[in-house]
């Protein structure tokens, strides 16, 4: 095995020491620190000191109820007030763990699932979700609304902090490739090591400001509960997430108006951030998706990768501005990065197969659910043994040692038999000028993948316009099919895209697409070459209207495919009877049109 098949992060002993030993560990040391130093940036006397006080009066509270049982998940669906960030370091101050939900009433559904199948004694609500959830909740749940909890004051120590750093610290609810929610139990120790190299990586000092944006429910909301708090950065707290998601103008008001220094966003709403001016930014970072803007700021732009199951944050990389190819970067402390094949061989260096981690951020495993974890966590050869997560993910590892992403294992894209790569789409359509997002995905008509892209522009462009200056750039079959403007992006709650509302826009858009699509007969001919490139898997570049599409290689099967797809997308249902020796793609337009004399 070549010595740089292995993406080796440093080795810091710091993750060990008594200070770091777990949260509740670190959180004593920044109070007994800076005791004074405000926690929350705008509470007037929100000290750690009182911060701290706080945190040992909710755990005393917990402890003192019978329901409480460390060893089931304590449930806080809180919005983003100051008693979020007090239950949840109460509920670690108690020993036990929690499982973070975020309070949208829209989505009341998913958290009474969650709720009753999370094997929760106690859950912590706002009273709005209450209302709508209290009925629908298993009898042995035991629901509190925060509003309503009165937690009398006492000196008596009752904070615990001696629990080793392989405990539990959360469990986090992933959406899961089937649809069936799994919870991961991630452990204190690798909350400790990301916070730790954090630090470094950002390069954290008494002047910095945070924010805390990322959804409650989503694991890159330890980028700033955690790494914040734990680091003794004031944090700007948001309250009503989703105005802000929708409208990046004013949070970046509010960014400016806070002096805010460090913020994380998703990729995809990092990609239209930094086309808004900041001069007290000092870095935006970010993770979730592959980043394809290339551009230059007055900030730093650094991207990141992790997995829930891999302690949120894994890699780390500075932009630079001028890279074909944005990679995720190299490992933090005390974590190493290797890619391996089908029969989980590590592979050298360029070559391409799944991404797996090692090292001290990796989650307990996966909550009543010993099979899945057994064959998602795994024992490398080669290896020493270390423990690594399979992530599913596809990439390699460049000669600049350096971690690249290439997709999702389960997800591989093709069309036509060609492996698509909608990373290099998005980056080649966001180079076009005025584009500042492109979102390409892949939608299944009927009976074949169609390739979309959906686009936000300041200029208007037509379909045509957009592909051709795309095949500039791209092989023809990576060109998508359609090219569709949108006013503004779909999101989840946890600030990521919802591709189902696309689809739908799609569906809702496909007549009226077509019906404008081909408005002259050049239309209508790129778009017979552009199918028949794809079927026969040929460079269109080798087609000319006076091409016979047996000559070039079809068959029967094949033009009956042709016919489906011209009756499915442009409902014309045309007869190929007697025409199988001038079977040419003008003789196909023709048809089309009507024209059958020609």
């Amino acid at each position: 095995m070549n010595k740089f098949s292995i993406l080796r992060g440093i080795k810091n002993s710091n993750i060990h020491n008594q200070n770091n030993k777990n949260i509740i560990k670190r959180l004593l040391y920044c109070c007994n620190s800076k005791p004074d130093l405000e926690i929350f940036r705008g509470e007037d006397n929100f000290t750690y000191r009182k911060f701290i006080k706080e945190v040992n009066n909710f755990a005393a509270y917990l402890q003192a109820m019978n329901d409480f049982k460390k060893e089931n998940p304590v449930v806080l669906a809180l919005d983003s007030r100051i008693n979020r960030y007090v239950a949840l370091y109460g509920v670690l101050a108690s020993g036990g763990y929690y499982l973070p939900i975020e309070p949208e009433k829209s989505n009341y559904v998913r958290i009474i699932d969650i709720i009753n199948s999370s094997g929760c004694n106690i859950a912590f609500i706002t009273s709005e979700i209450n209302n709508l959830i209290k009925d629908k909740i298993n009898d042995d749940v035991k629901l509190i609304c925060i509003d309503n909890v009165n937690y009398d004051e006492t000196k008596k120590n009752c904070i615990i902090d001696n629990f080793s750093s392989d405990n539990p610290a959360y469990m986090i609810y992933t959406s899961g490739s089937t649809g069936v929610p799994k919870g991961v139990i991630v452990p204190h120790k690798a909350i400790i090591n990301m916070i730790l190299s954090l630090e470094k990586k950002l390069d954290l000092d008494v002047n910095d400001i945070g924010i805390s944006f990322t959804s409650f429910s989503f694991d890159s909301c330890g980028c700033d509960i955690y790494t914040f708090i734990l680091n003794m950065i004031p944090i700007v707290t948001i309250n009503n997430r989703n105005r802000y998601i929708q409208d990046l103008e004013k949070l970046n008001n509010l960014c400016i108006e806070n002096k805010v220094t460090i913020l994380f966003l998703p990729t995809v709403l990092a990609e239209k951030f930094v086309g808004l001016k900041n001069d007290y930014l000092k870095i935006l970072y970010f993770g979730g998706e592959k980043f394809c803007k290339n551009v230059k700021t007055t900030y730093k732009l650094c991207n990141s990768y992790g997995l829930t199951e891999t302690g949120i944050l894994n890699t780390f990389y500075e932009v630079k501005g001028n890279e074909e190819d944005i990679p995720l970067g190299a490992p933090i402390y005390n974590t190493d990065i290797v890619i391996i094949d089908e029969e989980e061989k590590i592979v050298d260096i360029g070559v391409v197969g799944e991404i797996v981690v090692l090292g001290e951020s990796l989650a307990i495993g996966y909550k009543n659910d010993l099979r899945k974890t057994q064959d998602k966590f795994i024992c490398l050869q080669g290896m020493e043994n270390s423990r690594g997560y399979k992530t599913g993910d596809i990439g390699y590892i460049g000669t600049d040692f350096n971690l690249y992403y290439k997709g999702r294992k389960d997800k591989q894209v093709k069309i036509s038999g060609y492996r698509i790569e909608l990373g290099e789409i998005k980056f080649k359509s966001q180079k076009i000028p005025g584009i500042e997002i492109s979102i390409p995905m892949v939608i299944k008509d009927e009976n074949r993948d169609i390739l979309v892209n959906f686009f936000v522009s300041k200029l208007e462009y037509s379909d045509k316009q957009i592909r051709m200056e795309l095949e500039k750039t791209l092989p023809f079959y990576m060109i998508p099919m359609y090219n569709i403007k949108i006013n503004e992006i779909p999101y989840t709650i946890n600030g990521k895209i919802n591709y189902s509302i696309l689809e739908d826009k799609y569906r809702d858009m496909r007549t009226s697409i077509i019906k404008n699509k081909f408005i002259t007969e050049e239309d209508l001919m790129k778009y017979i070459l552009d199918y028949v490139s794809d079927i026969l898997c040929i460079d269109k570049r080798k087609i000319n209207r006076k091409s016979n599409f047996f000559e070039l290689g079809g068959d029967s099967l094949k033009a009956l495919k042709l016919k489906l797809n011209i009756k499915d997308f442009l409902g014309i249902d045309i007869e190929f009877t007697n025409i199988y020796d001038d079977f040419t793609l003008e003789k196909i337009v023709n048809l089309i049109r009507g024209d059958k004399n020609d």
